[in-house]
């Protein structure tokens, strides 16, 4: 086998009746989308380049879905509605993202939390809540609570409430 038919899939998530397919072959990641029962006719969404080694995350919510470029520090998103893509650079180099509502989404990177609100294309500081050491995956509970696991050794998960105190 050849490296160039290698493909490493970094995320997959299942939304309304598609999934969402992020994968790398060689230096390129690609986001895809197709019918949850037919992998088999995938279209491609956007791709961007990539050097790094740490696999990029993505988050969806009714009207966008955004993947973290961490070799650019920059937040690729799709709207849904429009069907354009827009690159956004966030506050700080992101690892893990996670939608709270449709407009508004967690970013966890450089030990802080933020919430950021999605407006024309940009984003927005809601709040920033510091000292999440080696911050990297995100998800809430049906109360808003934050989890944020460690991508250390530490195997620590830090639980912030929804106001990120």
């Amino acid at each position: 086998m050849t490296t160039s038919n290698f493909k490493v899939v970094t995320g997959v998530m299942e939304h309304h009746q598609n999934t969402y397919i992020l994968h790398r072959v060689n230096v390129t990641c690609k986001l895809e989308v197709c019918l949850t029962d037919d992998i088999s006719k995938r279209k491609e969404i956007f791709q961007f380049e990539r050097t790094g080694t740490i696999a990029p995350m993505m988050a969806i919510s009714e009207k966008y879905v955004i993947v973290n470029d961490l070799d650019s520090k920059q937040l690729i998103a799709y709207d849904f509605v429009t069907k354009s893509t827009v690159i956004i650079y966030p506050y700080i180099a992101l690892l893990g993202v996670h939608f709270v509502t449709d407009s508004q989404f967690l970013a966890v990177g450089e030990d802080k939390l933020i919430k950021y609100r999605i407006e024309e294309a940009m984003i927005v500081p809601v709040w920033i809540c510091e000292n999440i050491n080696s911050g990297y995956g995100i998800c809430t509970d049906s109360h808003g609570v934050i989890y944020v696991v460690t991508r250390n050794n530490e195997q620590l998960i830090h639980v912030i409430s929804p106001a990120g105190i």
